[in-house]
């Protein structure tokens, strides 16, 4: 696995020392070129492709190297990088630059890929070979197109994808050669040409990048004889590892333990469940009676099975400094007279010794060699003391490309008892490494049972796991018939993450997210940001016994982001609680980090985030048991009260900023959803804060996971039919202004255009209000985010006004509120840093008429509201009933079609803008001032059932109104000119106003007539009384005879002989007979009937 790029670049830098900025290396590896060979010869694992710009056959400064990616949907981006100035590559996933090159002999018939030698690119982020797809054209040059979809980039010439090359410029089956366009012998045998494989001279082309910090295209073009598009292949030199530096972290410094494969099948392994702690020792040296260094700690790495006894500054620096120190631990190291007696070791040059654990007190330290002058045999170790040197390690790693984490561990200097014959004597052996060593001393014998870990065996590379035992993954995973999706909050536990939750935030460089972590100040558990649902547990790292899987990997995907995370898992004592190990998929995690000094937070407590591996972290496993598909999102039905936005740094704060819509406009904000200082609204006569109605839409959007679970026969499968869902509405939230036009917020503007909006609620009662554009169910970075524009100014009004609590500024009213950005809410600095965060507060609601079919009088005065013989509206000394049908139930304020007798009150505006028009006094009159204003008159009309339109009659014809006018049905729009909305005046006496629903204008009478104005205060006052309307299938009864409306019929009781009218609301008889019956059935269409019985009052009834 690959380290951290930070922890890698050091570690080259080390190695490197003054010589780094002369070699070319990738996230701090130095590069070395690969010969190549004979045909048949050239298959590399683990190499990186590099273009020779200069075309000198060496890497160098100016040369670039080729990459690949795989997005999250599939598609696979290709690009050039450049070594930047101190001749290094930088990468946070290191196997995006990482390919196998395979060479291979094709005899396959129709092949793209005829006889001769071809090659392929695997990259191993991708794990997809580079890919072209094109059509030869006999006698022409084929241009070819990289294949960007993982799914289509193989070799299929059925469909014209090809993934194996020439190395020619023309067709020929020869193997590697050099660019022909080479000059120098360097080049010979070095540089290769990736030809297409069909006729043509196409080719790979690695772009340039115009500079360090950009990347390049990688494409197929025709190829000029002068270009230099030649590729070298190359690999990592070895690299000495800073143990401590890399495997102390592993574990956060409370020990880690080394791991091989089929360690245990091997006997004497001193690393078996062994915990440890690396050291740096520098070398420490004294002397004996005045003369020279003859006692000596040699300058390395001991591995100590024992550090309990080290002091506190020790352990903080990894660090032992002096002889005391040292002798306080234990350590591992080679036993000078633990000889393993087997066929397949060699006792005199050090092969066959075992390893042990050695107290430091117990080591001899002297330093002179036997051949050197003033060498003293009683000072040296002998019998069984060992020298300090057989703890010395030096560690390497052989590949570190891709075997970052295997590591070589080796001895400069040990003394052993290399003599049969003496076994008390020790002596020097060098460059001692350590391996395993079989025994074939009797051939009835498994070999693999009697392997033995010594030294100078077949040397061995380790793994650092940390000091626990692998986790079983499967453990986590819900079981049954019926599939449950595993449901977790990942909660950090100790270090730098401590009391932090996993989550992701935006990559915007690769368009995607990535993981990270939030302090759990801003986390609530029940938020899918931090919810992670089980999507995949694998066996991929040995385990004791290969027989019994282990499921030890993890996949989790985020609930919300569908991005995904992996992580090898190791138990703790501590139930739900592991400790991680990264994967590929996974190497480090952003984790958050703020300045405390111990008391208190610095830097005006800003958080920031920064990268670290995930080696050793500890991460509790908090399960949901059952989660809220729509949990944290907003959910409430349309129309369900007011709100106001209100600014804050609190819930708490009652010190806050408010919401208003920019009616007066200050600089270039008009239009804009402004700040307004509520205290100074009262005071100065501005707009007071302004209430908004959020409007749902009608179906939800969700986003889908799949997981795992264990099925009924104990199977791990992948849910067939469930996915796990999170759920969300969207929604318009409009401007509650009834007195003026409807407008909507749409960015972070108001116009007569309305926008969705998903609204999500923070931990502290804050929203975030994302902009959904396209409706669809993709809840991304790519969702606009609305926030409040401000940043920590002290000297800024808002500033001292929402934070310090000062009243007494309002500059800021009338500035812009909101901003708008992309990714905001997944910028993790910026959502925690944000100093004031908008509030969505619910308000009181107009007072309003009960939404229900009533009888109402509307008293004004010594006047009430009055439909003359000319159905005019108008104000008389005479009492009137009116039936008023509720209708916009749901909103906040509804709104009534107000009738009397099936005439409907209606504002005229369409009939006197009529151009069939002549008597236009019915529609119209001069107010007084010469000027001709609209009545407000009643029409005949039926309203349909669902009071969604009626039917009237226009210019002689009958016709059905609606909101919407449909010409192909011959439906006409103005419905909302007869729906008026009743609401309370706010005089506090009682009284109401009327308020036309077509126009928010309020009616009004000019000396007496009735007309509508959009000034409120100017609008008639009415008192009311109402009574219930009958509704269907209620008793109307009239002195005796009793009228049931019923579905299709009118029954008429008690009317035995009597004559019977039944007629429409427009004055339609639909009916004229004599009952003969005492209990009569008469068909009727459905709407409000007006049931007419010899010598009694018309009655009206509602049939369904």
């Amino acid at each position: 696995m690959n380290k951290k790029f930070s922890t890698l670049m050091m570690a080259g830098m080390l190695v490197a020392g003054s010589s780094f900025v002369d070699a070319q290396t990738l996230n701090g590896l130095k590069l070395k070129k690969i010969d190549f060979q004979a045909g048949g010869k050239n298959t590399y694992k683990d190499v990186v492709v590099v273009r020779d710009v200069n075309n000198d056959g060496k890497i160098d400064a100016g040369d670039i190297i080729m990459t690949a990616s795989k997005k999250n949907d599939g598609t696979i981006t290709y690009e050039t990088r450049k070594f930047n100035n101190w001749s290094n590559i930088v990468l946070e996933n290191q196997e995006e630059a990482i390919w196998d090159f395979t060479e291979t002999k094709s005899t396959t018939p129709g092949s793209s890929a005829a006889q001769g030698w071809f090659y392929q690119l695997i990259n191993h982020a991708t794990g997809k070979p580079l890919a072209g797809t094109g059509v030869a054209v006999e006698g022409q040059t084929v241009t070819p197109t990289v294949i960007t979809e993982a799914d289509k980039s193989k070799e299929d010439p059925a469909n014209n994808l090809y993934a194996y090359f020439k190395t020619a410029w023309d067709n020929a089956d020869g193997v590697i050669k050099y660019d022909n366009t080479s000059t120098t012998a360097n080049n010979k045998g070095n540089v290769l040409f990736l030809a297409w494989p069909q006729n043509g001279n196409s080719g790979l082309i690695m772009d340039e990048p115009t500079n360090s910090n950009t990347t390049g295209k990688v494409h197929f073009a025709k190829v000029e004889s002068n270009w230099k598009v030649g590729i070298l292949l190359a690999t990592a030199e070895e690299r000495e590892v800073d143990f401590v530096t890399e495997l102390n972290d592993i574990q956060g410094g409370e020990g880690f333990q080394f791991s091989f494969k089929d360690d245990d099948k091997v006997s004497k392994n001193v690393f078996d469940n062994k915990d440890l702690r690396a050291f740096n020792v520098p070398e420490i040296a004294w002397g004996k009676d005045g003369r020279g260094n003859i006692f000596m700690i040699p300058k390395g790495i001991y591995l100590a099975s024992d550090w309990s006894n080290l002091s506190e500054n020790t352990l903080k620096f990894n660090t032992i400094s002096t002889v005391e120190e040292f002798q306080k631990a234990t350590f591992i190291a080679v036993l000078p007279q633990e000889f393993v007696d087997l066929t397949n070791t060699t006792r005199a040059n050090g092969h066959g010794f075992a390893l042990g654990e050695v107290k430091g007190a117990d080591m001899n330290f002297y330093a002179i060699k036997y051949t050197e002058e003033g060498y003293e045999a009683n000072q040296a170790s002998s019998h069984a003391e060992v020298f300090v040197g057989n703890a010395c390690f030096t560690i390497t790693a052989e590949n570190p490309l891709t075997l970052n984490d295997n590591y070589k561990l080796e001895l400069k200097e040990v003394r052993l008892a290399t003599d049969a014959k003496q076994e008390d004597v020790h002596a020097d052996v060098e460059n001692v490494y350590i391996g395993t060593t079989n025994n074939t001393n009797n051939d009835n014998d498994e070999v693999a049972k009697n392997n033995y870990l010594t030294t100078q065996g077949n040397a061995i590379t380790v793994t650092a796991v940390p000091s626990s035992s692998q986790a079983d993954a499967k453990a986590l995973l819900n079981e049954g018939a019926i599939p449950v999706p595993a449901i977790y909050t990942l909660e950090f536990i100790g270090g730098k993450a401590d009391g932090q939750f996993l989550t992701t935030q935006a990559n915007r460089s690769k368009n995607g997210f990535e993981a990270a972590t939030m302090p759990s100040i801003f986390v609530n558990e029940d938020d899918p940001m931090y919810q992670f649902v089980v999507s995949n547990v694998e066996d991929k790292v040995k385990n004791a016994d290969p027989k019994v899987p282990v499921y030890e990997t993890i996949t989790l995907t985020n609930r919300q982001t569908k991005e995904d995370v992996s992580f090898v898992l190791y138990n703790t004592t501590e139930e739900d609680v592991y400790i991680i190990y990264p994967t590929a998929m996974t190497k480090s995690i952003s984790f958050a980090e703020n300045s405390w000094d111990g008391e208190e937070l610095q830097n005006e407590g800003k958080w920031f985030w920064n990268y670290y591996n995930v080696k050793g972290q500890t991460v509790k496993f908090n399960k949901k048991e059952s989660v809220d598909k729509f949990a944290t999102f907003e959910s409430r039905e349309s129309y369900d009260g007011l709100v106001s936005f209100q600014f804050a740094k609190t819930e708490e704060s009652g010190d806050r900023l408010y919401a208003a819509a920019n009616r007066y406009a200050k600089g270039d904000n008009k239009g804009e959803i402004i700040v307004n200082n509520h205290w100074a609204s009262i005071i100065t006569g501005e707009e007071l804060t302004d209430q908004f109605e959020l409007i749902r839409s009608d179906k939800y959007q969700y986003i889908t996971n799949d997981f795992k679970y264990i099925n009924a026969n104990g199977n791990i499968v992948t849910s067939p039919t469930v996915q796990d869902t999170v759920a969300f509405y969207s929604y318009v939230v409009k401007l509650f202004n009834p007195d003026e036009a409807d407008m909507y917020l749409t960015d972070t503007k108001l116009t007569t255009w309305p926008a969705f909006f998903v609204i999500k609620e923070n931990k502290d009662g804050s929203v975030a209000l994302f902009e959904n554009e396209w409706d669809n169910n993709n809840f991304t970075q790519n969702n606009p985010f609305i926030f409040f524009d401000k940043k920590p100014n002290p000297n800024a009004t808002y500033y001292k006004s929402a934070i310090k609590g000062n009243p007494t500024e309002k500059d800021n009213v009338g500035e812009k509120a909101w901003s708008e950005n992309w990714a905001h809410y997944y910028d993790l600095t910026s959502v925690a840093n944000a100093m004031v965060k908008t509030f969505m507060v619910d308000e009181p609601v107009y007072g309003t008429l009960n939404p229900v079919k009533q009888t109402t009088t509307f008293e004004s005065g010594l006047n009430y509201l009055f439909r003359n013989e000319s159905n005019v509206g108008i104000l008389k000394p005479e009492v009137m009933s009116f039936d008023l049908t509720p209708a916009d139930v749901k909103t906040n304020v509804p709104s009534f079609f107000i009738a009397n007798e099936g005439n409907f009150m209606y504002f005229a505006k369409d009939s006197a803008d009529s151009y069939r028009l002549t008597n236009w006094e019915k529609y119209a009159f001069e107010d007084g001032n010469g000027v001709k204003t609209t009545r407000v008159i009643f029409k005949a009309a039926e309203l349909n059932e669902s009071s969604d339109s009626l039917t009237t009659t226009v210019d002689g014809q009958i016709k059905t109104v609606a909101e919407k006018a449909n010409k192909a049905k011959g439906i006409l729009g103005g419905l909302k000119n007869f729906k008026f909305r009743v609401i309370d005046s706010e005089d506090g006496d009682d009284s109401y106003v009327v308020r036309c629903v077509a126009n928010n204008k309020y009616v009004i009478a000019i000396n007496g007539q009735l007309t509508v104005t959009s000034d409120r205060a100017g609008a008639t006052r009415f008192f009311v009384e109402t009574t219930e309307l009958p509704t269907a299938n209620e008793g109307v009864e009239v002195s005796g005879v009793k009228v049931i409306a019923g579905e299709g019929n009118v029954t008429i009781a008690g009317a035995q002989g009597k004559k019977v009218v039944i007629s429409n609301i427009l004055g339609q008889v639909v009916a004229n007979t004599v009952i003969a019956s005492d209990n009569a059935t008469i068909a009727a269409p459905a709407g409000v009937a007006v049931i007419a019985i010899e010598g009694e009052a018309a009655v009206k009834a509602i049939v369904k």
